[in-house]
């Protein structure tokens, strides 16, 4: 869901990481964010996607795919979809 739409608050997540980044909250209470959602996501998915989670976590791919995410999430608002929706936004910049 959007974070927007959330209770963060209720899910222990600060209103920071969540313009930050995608979360993970695990049904073990374990919150994961970034390419680590990413990865949790997949491996819940199954199948073939728990090859593409444990690619994303690899050792030496996870700095790859932490950087690739951050490069995507930075420029998320160029990229063209349906993803462009208000829950999708990105933040005003705060370096203006």
């Amino acid at each position: 869901m959007p974070w927007q739409r959330a209770d963060l608050a209720a899910l222990g997540v600060p209103e920071s990481d969540a313009r930050l980044a995608l979360q993970w909250l695990g049904a073990d209470g374990v919150r994961l964010q970034g390419h680590r959602a990413v990865a949790a996501w997949l491996r819940e998915a199954g199948g073939l996607w728990r090859v593409c989670a444990a690619l994303l976590t690899a050792p030496g791919l996870n700095t790859l795919a932490a950087a690739a995410y951050r490069l995507v999430a930075a420029n998320r608002g160029r990229i063209p979809g349906p993803w462009k929706a208000a829950g999708c936004a990105a933040p005003p910049s705060t370096r203006d």
